[in-house]
């Protein structure tokens, strides 16, 4: 393939919005209106921790229940990390859903918790190097 032909082929891949590549022989077979406006929502599972005012959201990476406990693991930058560390006024947990309205509450008046903050879990992840695993150990 020549370096025009790359140029061309690389030219129709770039503006392609979709990022759908077709076949020309197929281009006018395909409805490609349809695809503009199709938006799925995007299930997650979130960790809202509150400290006093201050609300720290999260995406939830794992979460297991045991007899006596929870854990709940998450990912959250280098800097939220030493305030989680630095902080022993976290007030409540709330483990949320963005497809449902039901979400678990830990308030810290009746449960006690510890917290462990990692980076070196994350070595041969693709995760970026600012990135710190936390998780929190919620005694019940």
């Amino acid at each position: 393939m020549s370096t025009k032909d790359l140029d061309k082929e690389w030219g129709r891949i770039s503006d392609n919005p979709q990022n759908m590549i077709v076949s020309d022989s197929l281009r006018g077979i395909i409805d490609f209106e349809d695809e503009k406006d199709i938006t799925k929502p995007v299930s997650m599972i979130s960790i809202v921790l509150s400290f006093g005012d201050k609300k720290m959201h999260f995406e939830l990476v794992f979460m297991s229940k045991k007899e006596s406990s929870y854990e709940v693991s998450f990912l959250c930058s280098k800097p939220d990390a030493f305030f989680l560390m630095t902080n022993d006024s976290l007030d409540d947990v709330r483990v949320t859903s963005n497809v449902s309205n039901a979400e678990k509450v830990f308030d810290f008046k009746a449960y006690e918790y510890s917290l462990e903050v990692g980076s070196d879990q994350l070595r041969d992840s693709s995760v970026s190097g600012d990135t710190c695993l936390c998780s929190l150990i919620i005694n019940v």
